[in-house]
């Protein structure tokens, strides 16, 4: 959240006053403090942000062209699937490095190095200063195919996604966009009005699990480490736009790798302890910033769904929030050349939102470029509620492999284990009548 997070107010400030679920109680009531109008004034979004340049989008003919070469990528990466061993679309080339984080002497003073990159692939010729605004200490699990870089001192963030598979020049880099504390892969949550601004508009209650918008930290209050298995923390969000931090509410964030090695498996808690009943709102399960060269959203909104089904649905969106559905409930960002990328799936997810900054047709490569993506359920925090609770499984790869990953998994997911993985406070108490009102139309895609 840089320059860009300003199209986050799309997301945060609808209040959506109708509760959608598969449940069938309803919410409860919002009961949020009344406030005097706030002024906001005009200020830079972050310190020391470039500004953000806003060329065209890509034209119709370069959208059709890209798709055309995915689609060709797809179809050529399941005929092998169908006619050899998996491994050959899963992982093409043998690992350079691997490290795992239970060589660690001490979870919270030393550093765990990132898995080795391959050489020369710095795309961003004409800009030579840092990647980020923070300096972060990454703790990693690996495999042969893939490595998480969890923050722990900053309540656990996800800050790292690579691997080894990758193709230049993707190869052990950093795929996860860390430019400022409101990037990565993360918990961040809506409420109430809460009298603070952001980027010259009033803002809400918005814990975000890595810290503020002028890179104030969390705070970490537990760390567990299980040899090279499992990193685990439990610590106190920021306030996004006041910064201040909020012990009503506790993150917890648990990251495992799957049995075959070809997955990262986040489970998140927010363990609620406040006073004031929140609205329901679309929540992001989780955020997601990836590296700008990741711009082609694919997702699969067919009527066949984990068939592997080729009708896959490819969007280029802009520079502010647009909403679209699926079938399947995963997203996967792609870099149009190679076709390798990121995918997010949560089983429960029934919306996701999108945007791309800048919304250019070259694919930079500017540490504060970004592409993001929310998964999305409908949920509010009150008191007495339940701990929060859900799984995002996280795959990268071509498509056809994220996909093949993903399908595994939650075929895997028994009625139990799909329950277990829900956003589990979307059970609300029964005879509560829902708020009436209007939901602000979004941009579909």
């Amino acid at each position: 959240m840089s320059a860009n997070s300003i199209c986050k107010a799309f997301l945060a400030l609808q209040l959506v006053l109708c509760f959608l679920s598969w449940h069938t109680a309803v919410g409860l009531p919002a009961a949020c403090p009344v406030l005097e109008p706030v002024q906001c004034p005009q200020r830079p979004v972050a310190p020391g942000t470039p500004p953000v340049p806003k060329p065209p989008a890509e034209t119709l003919e370069q959208q059709a062209a890209i798709i055309a070469r995915l689609q060709d990528m797809l179809a050529a990466d399941n005929a092998l699937l169908g006619s050899a061993s998996s491994s050959g679309v899963f992982c093409m080339q043998q690992p350079l490095h691997q490290q795992q984080v239970g060589e660690q002497q001490g979870i919270d003073s030393n550093l765990q190095q990132p898995p080795s990159r391959t050489t020369g692939t710095n795309t961003t010729a004409v800009y030579n200063g840092p990647r980020s605004q923070v300096n972060r200490t990454l703790t990693f699990l690996n495999s042969s195919r893939i490595a998480a870089g969890v923050d722990v001192a900053r309540a656990g963030t996800l800050s790292w996604v690579s691997s080894p598979c990758l193709p230049p020049p993707y190869t052990n880099e950093n795929l996860v966009s860390d430019w400022d504390q409101g990037r990565l892969i993360q918990q961040s949550y809506y409420g109430c009005p809460d009298g603070s601004c952001w980027v010259g508009h009033p803002w809400v209650w918005n814990p975000v699990q890595g810290g503020s918008w002028e890179n104030k930290r969390s705070i970490t209050t537990k760390a567990e480490l299980t040899q090279g298995q499992r990193i685990y923390t439990e610590g106190y969000p920021r306030n996004w736009a006041s910064q201040e931090l909020r012990p009503e509410i506790v993150f917890g964030s648990e990251y495992t790798l799957g049995a075959d090695g070809d997955h990262i498996v986040a489970h998140y808690t927010a363990a609620y302890n406040g006073n004031i009943t929140h609205p329901i709102l679309d929540q992001e399960v989780p955020a997601v910033f990836v590296r700008r060269p990741f711009s082609v959203l694919a997702r699969y909104e067919g009527e066949q769904p984990w068939t592997k089904d080729e009708n896959i649905t490819y969007t280029f969106p802009g520079a502010s929030n647009a909403y679209g559905s699926f079938s399947e409930s995963w997203v996967a960002w792609l870099d149009p050349e190679t076709g390798t990328g990121i995918g997010v799936y949560q089983p429960h997810a029934t919306l996701f939102t999108a945007y791309r900054v800048p919304a250019t047709t070259e694919a930079s490569d500017m540490p504060w470029h970004t592409s993001y993506s929310a998964l999305l359920v409908r949920a509010q925090f009150y008191p007495g509620m339940p701990t929060f609770e859900y799984e995002a499984y996280i795959a990268v790869g071509r498509l056809s492999a994220i996909r093949a990953t993903l399908e595994k998994i939650h075929a895997s997911l028994a009625p139990a284990g799909k329950a277990a993985a829900a956003a589990r406070p979307l059970q609300h108490a029964e005879g509560v009548q829902p708020m009436a009102g209007n939901r602000i139309t979004p941009t579909q895609f």
